[in-house]
């Protein structure tokens, strides 16, 4: 299934979705694909490949658990070629993961953001975030997402940060030895 977006952020990407190489535009298309399939289980290997030059193994990490309920998007190139992955996972106030995130408010977790390597700098990850908190919102009620990264990920960190993530205490299972947390009301 693709999603459209609303004309405003399909501007919004047309402008900012340049290789800063070429200076090319590159179009991504955003499509939702099985949590449990092969697909979504695809890009686990990448995150660990992004991870290892920074002194850090993904496999000693807590797993993620997906509900019944998660979504998980793909990235894909206009050649349908894959290349990045966001799974948006809902929180009940009494699972363990909502621990320190806000009560009384509708819970979610982004979980495995990654975009390949050769496609960082596009835009694809901007908008892999732009559809995963619409469908968030507007799918799911979510009031509030969180997402964990590794502290040593300044990439990462920077890239919340500029689309409106605000550092936040360690929530869940993580730890803060490991995990910067960020958080960002919808």
């Amino acid at each position: 299934m693709s999603f459209v977006l609303p004309i405003e952020l399909q501007t919004s990407h047309l402008l900012s979705n340049f290789s800063s190489d070429l200076q090319i535009p590159m179009e991504v298309n955003i499509r939702r694909v099985d949590p449990q399939g092969d697909e979504a289980q695809r890009f686990r290997k990448h995150l660990h490949d992004l991870a290892e030059p920074f002194n850090h193994s993904t496999n000693d990490r807590p797993r993620a658990v997906f509900s019944d309920d998660a979504i998980v998007l793909v990235a894909e190139t206009a050649d349908h070629d894959q290349i990045g992955s966001v799974t948006i996972n809902p929180l009940v106030p009494d699972d363990p993961r909502a621990k320190n995130l806000p009560t009384g408010v509708k819970l979610g977790e982004i979980k495995r953001m990654v975009v390949l390597r050769e496609h960082q700098g596009t835009g694809a990850a901007r908008k892999l975030l732009q559809v995963v908190e619409e469908i968030a919102k507007t799918e799911l009620g979510c009031q509030y997402v969180a997402v964990e990264t590794l502290h040593t990920l300044e990439p990462a960190k920077r890239f919340y940060e500029k689309n409106g993530y605000v550092r936040r205490e360690v929530y869940g299972l993580y730890h803060p030895e490991d995990s910067q947390c960020y958080g960002k009301w919808l």
